[in-house]
């Protein structure tokens, strides 16, 4: 068999499973070593190359997150985090998962991952301005703030995105804005 008739079995055989399991259905898993394969976004499954892989915007994973992947409806596969809630509220979502690795969760590879959290601390002067700086030090790419005072005008919401490397790198910047002070929490938010 050449290596061409090699790949378009695999092809065929992929696209079946695939189909059968959009219908509903269980696929039987042969007991053989697999081969991994890379995919966009940093992403390795096992005995499937040529899908289309995106990151789940809902949940927003990074390097270093438990992911799994989930097979939609003509989107490809999409990267979820484990603890994803909206994966949960999928009907029958345990048939359509992939068992899927980042390629290298502790690089600090060019490649940019969207995090949001969520701040609240003390309304004072300057609050913001020390959550900028530290975000400014620790990250390349702020994509959004935004900043809410409470009712009572005490205290303030500040909800920030930006670019990350991996989930070490989000600790890190997690740590240092818990330590601005008046500052009481921060939280990993999914969007």
């Amino acid at each position: 068999m050449t290596e061409k008739e090699r790949r378009e079995e695999e092809r065929a055989k992929a696209k079946a499973e695939a189909e059968e399991l959009v219908k509903g259905g269980e696929v039987k898993v042969e007991n053989k070593e697999t081969l991994k394969v890379k995919h966009e976004g940093g992403v390795v499954i096992e005995g499937a190359s040529g899908l289309l892989v995106r990151i789940a915007k809902c949940c927003n994973p990074v390097p270093g997150d438990d992911i799994v992947g989930y097979i939609t409806k003509g989107r490809g596969v999409a990267i979820h985090r484990v603890d994803c809630m909206n994966l949960r509220a999928q009907e029958n979502y345990e048939q359509r998962l992939l068992d899927v690795e980042w390629e290298d969760q502790y690089s600090n590879s060019n490649k940019e991952y969207m995090a949001h959290i969520d701040i609240y601390g003390l309304n004072r002067t300057g609050l913001l301005n020390d959550v900028l700086q530290v975000l400014s030090n620790t990250t390349k790419n702020i994509s959004t703030v935004n900043a809410q005072p409470t009712k009572d005008m005490k205290f303030a919401n500040i909800h920030v995105s930006f670019g990350i490397a991996n989930l070490s790198t989000l600790t890190t910047v997690v740590d240092k804005i818990k330590s601005v002070p008046e500052v009481y929490s921060v939280k990993r938010t999914n969007g």
